[in-house]
């Protein structure tokens, strides 16, 4: 629920051109207990609910949503979020839709551990074609640590991004709005 109220505050606060939300719930219970426990059946009702608190207060706006799965679009269908507001994004793909254009300084937060399964590499690698396609100079707060910390500061360096990133390390839960 603290990560979905920080998304809230941020979106509020600054109204991002893009923000990523990842909730790793279903993370913890999956990995130790396996996809058949019946405690997975309640952590799902749980993160539907964060999930969809997050979307109601986001779509009064007109924002659009982007999903991971097509069938994670067809359930907010199913909920009476407007299709055309719901854009499908496989994980890690490029080639989004060329017309978007921002209506602030683009800007990407990454907060989670820096592990490898996190995939914040992915952002690194992506930016600059990102900004080289769109002309922007893009910032990137990475708030976090984690054992992959050394090897993404390494990385922001060899594609020559180190004035574009900002590695924040751990934050409280307090100050994560303020990044």
């Amino acid at each position: 629920r603290w990560i979905a109220a920080c998304a809230r505050e941020v979106y509020d606060t600054c109204r991002p051109t893009l923000s990523l939300v990842y909730l790793p719930h279903l993370d913890y219970n999956l990995q130790r207990l396996g996809p058949n426990h019946p405690q997975i059946a309640v952590d799902l009702a749980e993160i539907d609910a964060v999930c969809g608190d997050l979307i109601r207060h986001v779509r009064t706006d007109g924002a659009r949503v982007v999903v991971l799965s097509e069938y994670v679009r067809g359930e907010l269908v199913q909920a009476a979020l407007q299709a055309e507001r719901i854009h499908l994004v496989p994980p890690f793909v490029h080639g989004l839709d060329p017309r978007a254009l921002p209506d602030g300084p683009p800007c990407v937060l990454f907060a989670g551990r820096l592990v490898e399964q996190k995939g914040a590499r992915y952002i690194l690698e992506v930016l600059p074609d990102v900004m080289t396609q769109t002309g922007a100079v893009v910032e990137v707060s990475v708030v976090g640590s984690g054992p992959e910390e050394p090897a993404l500061r390494q990385q922001a360096r060899r594609l020559g991004l180190a004035d574009s990133i900002r590695f924040r390390g751990w934050v409280t839960r307090k100050d994560m709005p303020e990044q």
